[in-house]
C-alpha cells in the first residue's frame, strides 16, 4: 500500500512539473519588449557629402524597466521603406539631457499633491549629472517660467521651492504644453524633453475650455518641423483625461505615466530618471535629400519584437563646387575650359572666382557654363587650379581645387633629307575587260526600289501614336495625360545624358519647369536650373512662358539666378509668347526646342509627296520632281512650252 502511494504521489509530482515547465514556456513566450523612437535628428558630413543620421531609442521590458543588453545585432532599420545599414547602436547612460519640467499649480493640485510632486522633483533633479540643464515652468490659468535652461541645480531646486497652487484657478494644459515645447525646441537637438505632471484636463473652473491651443497643435508642434521634441506626461488622480495625456507622449516620441494619487510620485520619477538615462543611440549613413524622411526601427530580444515609426527632418546640404574639366593631373595646352559643377542649396551661391596659383584670373558670371583659359600665357610646370564660390556676404562657402601640368614644349628641327632614286617603272600589258551590260544589277536595283517605295507609302498612312512619344519621357517628367496635345518641347542638351533626345507631348496648363521635385518637368541634375524656373500656359492670346518668382528671406522678389532665354533673348518680368520652332534655354545649359502642335503637324505634311514618304525629302525635292516632269513634257519651269529650235 505504501509502495502504490509513492507510485501515486511521484507520478503527481511529474504531472505538476510538466504542468510547470508548460506554464514556464508559455508565460515566456508571451512576454513583449516595447520599442519607442524618442528623437531623430541628421546632420551634414562633409567629408562624404551625406547625412550622419542620429535616433534616440528606448527599449523597455513588459514591466517598463528598460533593456540594457543589445547591440547593432538587435536592431534593423529603414529610411523611407529602404533598409538601412546600422553603423553603430549603443547604450548612452552619460550623454547630457536637457529638460523642462512642467508643474499644473492649478486649485485642485493645493496642499498635498503640490507638495508631493514639489518633494519628487527635487529628488529628480539631484539625482541628475552636472552636464544635464533644465528649466521649471508652472500653469493654472496663466503660464509662468520661473527659471530658463541652467546647469545650476541649486537654482532650479529653490526655484521649484517656491512654487504655489492658486485655489479655484483653471487648468490651460494645452497651452502650458505648447509654450514648454516652444522652449525645449530652442535647446540642442538630441536628447531633450518636456515633463508635464497634472491632475486635471483643460478647463476653467466653469468647466470651459481654458487654453487657446488645441491638443493636435501641441502634438504637430513637437513631432513636425524643427521643433520635435518628445513630451513625457504624468497624470495623477483620477480626474485626469487620460486618453489625451497618452496620446500626447506616443505621437510625440515621449511615455505616459499614471499615479493613482501623490504617495507614487516618487517611484515614477524614478522610473522616468532610469527610462530617460538608458537610451539607445542608433546611427546609420543616409544619401538621401533634404526635406521629410520616416525612420522605423526593429528590435528584436529574447523571441520578442516591436518596432516604432518616427518623421524627422534632413536639413538642406550646404552648397559643394567640383571642377569637372581639366582633370586632376592632366596636361594642358592652348585655350582649355574649366568647367564647375555644384550641387546642394545652390542659391546661396552668389559668386565665383577661378585662382591658378593663387593669382585671380577672372570673376566669372557664369562659372557653370565654362570658362575658356589660355594656358599657354603660363610658364611650363605644374599649375593649380582653384573654384571658389561665394554667398551674398562676400563669404567663401565652399572651393575645390586640382593641379594640371603645362608640358615644355621641345623645338622641332628639321631632318636631314637623303636622295631617293626614283622608282623603276614596271609597265605593264593593258587587259581589256570585256563589256557586259549589268542586267542582273538594274534588276535588283528595282526590287530595292519598289520595296522602298511601297514600305514609305504604309508609314505615310500611319498616324504618329501620341505614346511613341511618350514611351520616351524620363522618369524625371510627370505631365499630365488625357487632354489635347497644344505643343512639344524636345531637350536639346541637359546634364542628364537621360534627358536629351527626349520629345515631351505637353497637353496639361500651366505646367512648370525647374529643378524641384514638384514640378511638372523636373531637371534635377542641371544645377544652373532654378528650384521652380517658368510656367508654360496655353491662353487665348496664345502659348506663354514667364519666370517664376520667389520670396526671399528678406521679402524681395527673386527671379531665377542664371536667367531664362527664347532664341538667346534674355526673358524679363513679363511674360513671352512662344512661336513655333522657338528655342528656349533655363539657366546656362538646358536647352529646349518648342513646336506648337499645328507647327509639327505642318512640318511632318511637308514630308510626305503624294502620300509617298521620301527619304530625306523636303520642298528642294518636291521642286526638282516638278521640274523633271515639266522637262518630261517639253516645258519650262515656268509651265511655258519650249518652242523647237529651227
Amino acid at each position: 500500500m505504501r509502495q502504490k502511494n509513492k507510485t501515486i504521489r511521484g507520478i503527481l509530482a511529474l504531472a505538476l512539473c510538466g504542468i510547470s515547465f508548460i506554464f514556464t514556456q508559455k508565460v515566456f513566450a508571451q512576454s513583449t519588449i516595447d520599442v519607442i523612437i524618442h528623437y531623430v535628428s541628421g546632420v551634414v558630413d562633409q567629408e562624404e557629402y551625406a547625412y550622419r543620421v542620429k535616433a534616440f531609442v528606448s527599449v523597455l521590458d513588459s514591466a517598463g524597466n528598460p533593456i540594457k543588453d543589445l547591440d547593432e545585432t538587435h536592431f534593423s532599420i529603414s529610411e523611407d521603406g529602404q533598409t538601412m545599414v546600422v553603423d553603430a547602436a549603443s547604450l548612452v547612460e552619460d550623454e547630457p539631457i536637457d529638460l523642462v519640467l512642467v508643474l499644473d499649480t492649478s486649485g485642485s493640485m493645493f496642499g498635498l499633491k503640490l507638495d508631493a510632486a514639489k518633494e519628487a522633483a527635487v529628488n529628480f533633479i539631484n539625482a541628475l549629472s552636472p552636464e544635464d540643464g533644465i528649466a521649471v515652468m508652472s500653469f493654472n490659468e496663466e503660464i509662468s517660467t520661473h527659471i530658463n535652461l541652467t546647469l545650476d541645480h541649486q537654482a532650479v531646486i529653490d526655484e521649484v521651492s517656491l512654487i504655489n497652487a492658486e485655489l479655484e484657478s483653471g487648468t490651460c494644459l494645452n497651452d502650458a504644453a505648447y509654450e514648454a515645447v516652444q522652449l525645449a525646441s530652442a535647446f540642442q537637438s538630441g536628447k531633450r524633453a518636456v515633463l508635464l505632471l497634472t491632475d486635471g484636463v483643460d478647463e476653467l473652473p466653469d468647466g470651459s475650455v481654458c487654453s487657446l491651443f488645441r491638443l493636435d497643435d501641441v502634438i504637430n508642434l513637437a513631432s513636425a518641423g524643427i521643433a520635435r521634441v518628445p513630451v513625457y506626461t504624468i497624470g495623477l488622480g483620477n480626474r485626469i483625461d487620460e486618453e489625451s495625456l497618452m496620446r500626447l507622449s506616443t505621437l510625440t516620441g515621449g511615455r505616459y505615466f499614471y499615479s493613482p494619487d501623490e504617495s507614487q510620485l516618487e517611484a515614477l520619477f524614478n522610473r522616468l530618471f532610469d527610462q530617460l538615462k538608458s537610451q539607445y543611440v542608433v546611427t546609420y549613413t543616409s544619401h538621401a535629400g533634404p526635406g521629410s524622411h520616416v525612420f522605423v526601427v526593429n528590435v528584436e530580444y529574447l523571441g520578442a519584437a516591436d518596432l516604432d515609426t518616427r518623421n524627422f527632418l534632413l536639413p538642406e546640404l550646404p552648397p559643394q563646387i567640383n571642377i569637372l574639366s581639366p582633370a586632376g593631373g592632366e596636361e594642358v595646352r592652348g585655350e582649355v575650359t574649366i568647367m564647375v559643377s555644384a550641387r546642394g542649396d545652390v542659391d546661396q551661391i552668389n559668386q565665383f572666382t577661378i585662382l591658378i596659383d593663387d593669382e585671380l584670373v577672372d570673376v566669372p558670371d557664369l562659372l557653370l557654363s565654362g570658362y575658356v583659359f589660355d594656358f599657354n600665357e603660363l610658364d611650363p610646370g605644374t599649375k593649380t587650379i582653384a573654384a571658389i564660390a561665394y554667398d551674398e556676404e562676400g563669404v567663401e562657402i565652399s572651393r575645390d581645387s586640382i593641379t594640371v601640368i603645362i608640358p615644355i614644349v621641345e623645338p622641332t628641327l628639321p631632318s636631314p633629307t637623303a636622295t631617293i632614286p626614283p622608282p623603276t617603272p614596271v609597265v605593264e600589258e593593258e587587259q581589256v575587260a570585256p563589256v557586259r551590260f549589268p542586267y542582273l544589277w538594274v534588276i535588283l536595283g528595282g526590287i530595292v526600289l519598289a520595296g522602298a517605295v511601297v514600305y514609305f507609302w504604309f508609314r505615310s498612312r500611319e498616324t504618329p501614336a501620341a505614346a511613341s512619344i511618350q514611351e520616351r519621357v524620363s522618369p524625371y517628367v510627370t505631365v499630365g495625360r488625357g487632354e489635347a496635345v497644344y505643343a512639344y518641347l524636345t531637350i536639346l542638351h541637359s546634364d542628364d545624358e537621360l534627358m536629351i533626345g527626349q520629345t515631351i507631348e505637353i497637353s496639361k496648363s500651366p505646367i512648370r519647369l525647374g529643378r524641384r521635385a514638384t514640378n511638372d518637368i523636373i531637371f534635377a541634375q542641371d544645377m544652373p536650373v532654378s528650384r521652380e524656373h517658368v510656367v508654360i500656359e496655353n491662353t487665348p492670346e496664345g502659348i506663354s512662358l514667364t519666370e517664376i518668382s520667389t520670396t526671399g528671406e528678406d521679402g524681395e522678389r527673386k527671379r531665377p539666378r542664371y536667367g531664362t532665354f527664347v532664341n538667346e533673348e534674355k526673358v524679363g518680368v513679363d511674360s513671352v509668347f512662344l512661336d513655333n520652332e522657338d528655342e528656349i534655354r533655363l539657366g546656362s545649359r538646358v536647352r529646349l526646342k518648342f513646336e506648337t502642335f499645328a507647327g509639327r503637324m505642318m512640318a511632318e505634311e511637308l514630308l510626305t509627296y503624294d502620300e509617298v514618304m521620301l527619304p530625306g525629302s523636303g520642298t528642294e525635292d518636291t521642286r526638282t520632281m516638278e521640274t523633271d516632269q515639266a522637262r518630261e513634257n517639253g516645258e519650262d519651269e515656268d509651265g511655258t512650252r519650249e518652242m523647237p529650235s529651227e
